[in-house]
């Protein structure tokens, strides 16, 4: 006897900015979008009936497309409003500008896992130049994570200041800089607090100089060290920002 063949359904989510600004008592709406459009139409090809999430970075409906209008008219209706949770504790990452290819994989990576915002910093050694162009694909690769991974509550991402005149400021709760001279795992290692916040830093390619790990030291965070091998920036934030969402 054979068995029979099960199929899941896989629930799509679109992000849309102006999400908030179209929910009324009427639950028909229509979502104005020349990007999900293309996408409802040529990239899932939606059907009559289909559900997805619709999200911003605050809130999320169930939609149930109806047809396309014109160029760029979505119709449809909407139920089950909710909103986004951010996961606990608070976790800031500060993120040196690495190399733009990099720079994205590290965002897409502290958004996937729910880091709650990023700090851009620029270090002695950075080389990529700060644009309102490039900040705006960094906030598509946080989106795109978030789609991805249905963790809408996506990162802030804050644009870059220097690491020494962010250092001098106020931090609060507990501070880790992972860096190869550090202590070892086992022994700064202990299971993220709930009601604690956090700043995480990994210096860049070609790490940090000596008088910014001094500024480091200074401002109250702990050396620690990830792994006995030397890991390239990307993958250590990658590794550092699912570590504090076990």
């Amino acid at each position: 006897m054979q068995n029979k063949k099960t199929s899941t359904h896989h629930e799509f989510a679109f992000y849309y900015a102006d999400l908030s600004k179209i929910l009324f008592q009427d639950i028909d709406i229509v979502i104005v979008c020349d990007d999900l459009f293309h996408r409802f139409k040529h990239v899932v090809r939606m059907q009559q009936d289909d559900t997805c999430i619709i999200f911003n970075q605050k809130e999320r409906v169930t939609f149930m497309f109806a047809k396309l209008e014109g160029k760029n008219r979505i119709l449809g209706t909407w139920q089950n409003r909710q909103q986004n949770e951010k996961l606990a504790p608070e976790i800031t990452f500060i993120l040196p500008m690495l190399k733009i290819d990099a720079l994205s994989d590290a965002i897409y990576s502290c958004a996937e896992v729910g880091i709650t915002n990023i700090q851009l910093v620029t270090t002695h050694k950075t080389q990529t130049p700060y644009s309102e162009k490039l900040f705006d694909k960094l906030q598509r690769v946080a989106v795109a994570a978030a789609e991805q991974s249905k963790m809408y509550a996506f990162p802030t991402i804050l644009p870059p200041v220097k690491l020494a005149e962010l250092l001098a400021t106020d931090l609060p709760g507990l501070k880790y800089h992972f860096d190869v001279t550090g202590a070892a795992f086992a022994s700064w290692y202990q299971p993220v607090q709930a009601g604690q916040q956090y700043h995480l830093l990994v210096g860049p390619e070609g790490d940090l100089t000596d008088d910014e790990k001094a500024l480091v030291k200074k401002a109250g965070f702990q050396s620690c060290l990830l792994t006995s091998t030397v890991l390239r920036s990307v993958r250590s934030i990658s590794l550092v920002s699912g570590l504090f969402r076990l």
